[in-house]
């Protein structure tokens, strides 16, 4: 500010008066001073009046200007008066009784401060004293910011730690400078001329926002500079874990434990694309809870977590898969049906079923009606029922989840037989294996006939008859029978009984045209008469070592005609036995042929008849029927027999029958034996 300058009469220049060194108005001599209740020096001449200051133009400079020349007004100014800065004689130029200059020296600017200006006229020429004081301030100029660095960081979750180093830049920065942060007022240190540099603590960077930074100066001057944004953002967040990964579809609403990384108060779940009601826990957990309206279908599903702007961002998502219920099966109804059962419809109860689920049968699925979450229906099919056995039912339900149930038996069962009648019903002692026929409902495949509780051998007929094989050892004992049907597991059961009857006969067999009817474990001596029939003879070959099977083929019809014996013999006993028949023979050379014809009392006759022998043709050593032991006393190369020893005996049925016929051999020169031993032994 310029300075004012005061102009005289006799002069065009203000007279600068300097006090003498060292001099004040209290000390000069000249000037009596009694003292003074207000700082003022009381002149000793009532009539002076003492200085007084009004006013400074200008009353301020800036901080670090240069020298400002100050134009100070008021009364009792006198030319040896001069201005005063806190106590220091300034230079000083009178200009009138009202007002004088002086200089404010660069120095005095250096700082901001309130400096007090007074005005002093010495007492040794006037007595007047020193004025009253006056402020004159330095003031700190009003700051400008220009720039932060950084201007923005991630919001903390630890308020551990040091803080974050602020670098503010501008301009007009005081010594006593304040960086206002948000509400919080923080004291920088001086970087350079035009930057502090401000710590800020952790605990104001733990919301994300925008906060502005501003830095006042403070008075004198000073103020409050304009305001730039430090931005606090929010992480990026990031997912490492959620549980549960599965829920079962039509479940509850479910919380969701989401694990990871920056989470903060602000975060929010979605899951399948929708936000959900989201609770925070830490920076490192938050729990979300799903609706049951979103886990009504199945599906592989994403989770996601979004941290609001500033910052923030949607984290990569993890998959939570709502599936379907494992299903268990508890019971069915019915449980059971007979074989041969028309289409039945049964009832699974369990748990876990879906809309999806299938009733499986064997493992063959089967059209299913869903009911409930507790309930199925299908039907078993008239061929599933046609036989008996165990049905394994199970339910299976589709992926995701889902899968086999564990399984329950449904048993087809046979029916019970039902008994009608017997056919035949008796039979007498002794009698041959007899074959019965029983009647009557619920037979099946498996079922068979019972002697007395033995099974026997049957044969399935219909669901109405079987048949069955009553063997001859049963009928060797007069007595009844009893005679049931037995059809196995599952179902099934014993039908009641019917009676057969074996009777007791004093001649169980027939004995017409028998010869020798042996009626237990005997033997008998034939003897035979031989005759000439109206056979064509028949002979040997010549050779030793001939083979001689039944039917006979080796016949000579230009031999003349031989002789042959025969016997009618039967097993009179009421049990199979074996029958041994060999010549009785006396002489080494005897020779015969014997052939056996079973089940007839008929002599051949005829060359045919001769022929249809029934398989069991006997001769000595040279012949089929060589045998190693005889019943003769004698030595005999040739003589016929079919025993037990050699194994050629012959297994006869109770009361069976059969012709023995011996022909001589061809040759006259032999001999034949004249009889034969037949023999009877138990099995």
């Amino acid at each position: 500010m310029a300075s004012l300058v005061a102009f005289s009469c006799t002069s065009g220049e203000p007279e600068r008066v300097l006090p003498t060194s060292g001099t004040s108005a209290s000390s000069d001599a000249s000037v009596p001073d009694d003292g003074s209740a207000d700082g003022r020096a009381r002149p000793i001449n009532p009539t002076l009046a003492a200085p007084e200051v009004t006013a400074l133009v200008p009353a301020d400079a800036p901080v670090g200007g240069p020298e400002v020349v100050v134009s100070v007004e008021g009364t009792g100014f006198y030319k040896e008066s001069f201005v005063e800065l806190d106590g220091t004689a300034l230079p000083t130029s009178y200009e009138t009784a009202a007002r004088l200059t002086a200089a404010i020296p660069a120095s005095a600017l250096k700082k901001a401060t309130t400096l007090k200006v007074t005005v002093n006229t010495p007492s040794a020429t006037s007595g007047a004293g020193r004025s009253n004081a006056v402020t004159f301030a330095v003031l700190n100029p009003t700051p400008t910011l220009t720039a932060l660095s950084p201007s923005n960081t991630v919001a903390v979750t630890s308020t551990s730690g040091s803080g974050v180093s602020l670098i503010v830049s501008g301009s007009g920065f005081s010594e006593a400078a304040i960086v206002q942060f948000g509400n919080l007022a923080i004291t920088p240190t001086l970087v350079a001329a035009d930057s502090v540099r401000a710590t800020v603590p952790l605990t104001a960077l733990t919301t994300a926002g925008s906060v502005p930074v501003t830095v006042t100066n403070p008075a004198p001057g000073g103020g409050i500079s304009s305001s730039i944004a430090f931005t606090v953002t929010n992480p990026n967040v990031t997912l490492t874990k959620c549980s549960p990964t599965s829920i079962v579809v039509g479940a509850s609403a479910t919380t969701l434990t989401i694990e990871g990384a920056g989470f903060v108060t602000g975060s929010k779940a979605s899951f399948n694309g929708k936000e959900v009601t989201t609770t925070y826990g830490s920076s490192t957990k938050l729990t979300a809870s799903v609706p049951s309206t979103m886990l009504a279908t199945t599906g592989a599903f994403p989770v996601s977590v979004t941290n609001p702007a500033p910052g923030g961002g949607v984290s990569a998502p993890i998959t939570v898969s709502v599936v379907n219920p494992s299903p268990s099966v508890s019971s069915l109804s019915p449980s059971s049906a007979t074989a041969a059962a028309t289409a039945t419809p049964i009832t699974v109860t369990g748990a876990g079923f879906v809309s999806s689920s299938r009733i499986r049968f064997d493992g063959t699925e089967a059209t299913t009606t869903y009911v409930s979450s507790t309930q199925l229906k299908a039907t078993l099919s008239a061929a599933q029922l046609a036989t008996a056995k165990t049905i394994s039912v199970s339910v299976l339900t589709a992926a995701p989840g889902g899968g086999t149930s564990n399984s329950q038996s449904f048993s087809v069962g046979n029916p019970a037989p039902v008994w009608g009648s017997l056919a035949p019903s008796s039979a007498i002692v002794g009698a041959l294996d007899t074959t019965i026929t029983v009647t009557g409902s619920n037979f099946v495949s498996t079922s068979v006939v019972q002697a007395d509780t033995a099974d026997l051998s049957t044969t399935y007929k219909s669901a109405t008859e079987l048949s069955a094989k009553l063997p001859s050892s049963k009928l060797v004992t007069a007595g009844t029978i009893s005679v049931r049907v037995r059809t196995p597991s599952p179902g099934g059961g014993t039908s009641s009984s019917g009676t057969f009857t074996i009777t007791a006969t004093t001649s169980p067999c027939s004995s017409t045209g028998i010869d020798y009817p042996l009626v237990s474990a005997s033997s008998v001596t034939v003897p035979l008469s031989f005759v000439y029939g109206p056979l064509t003879p028949f002979k040997s070959t010549d050779a030793a070592t001939t083979t001689y099977t039944c039917p006979l083929s080796s016949l000579d019809t230009n031999a003349e005609a031989q002789k042959f014996g025969f016997a009618v013999v039967q097993n009179a006993t009421t049990s199979p036995m074996y029958l041994s028949a060999e010549g009785v023979c006396s002489d080494i050379d005897d020779d015969a042929f014997m052939v056996f014809y079973r089940n007839t009392k008929t002599i051949p006759a005829s060359d045919t008849d001769l022929k249809n022998c029934s398989g069991y043709v006997a001769e000595g050593s040279g012949g089929s029927g060589g045998r190693t032991s005889s019943i003769n006393t004698g030595s005999s190369r040739y003589c016929p027999g079919l025993t037990v020893a050699n194994g050629g005996a012959i297994k006869l049925d109770a009361c069976e029958a059969l012709v023995i016929v011996m022909q001589p051999y061809y040759y006259p020169s032999f001999p034949s034996p004249t009889s034969m031993k037949v023999t009877l032994s138990k099995p």
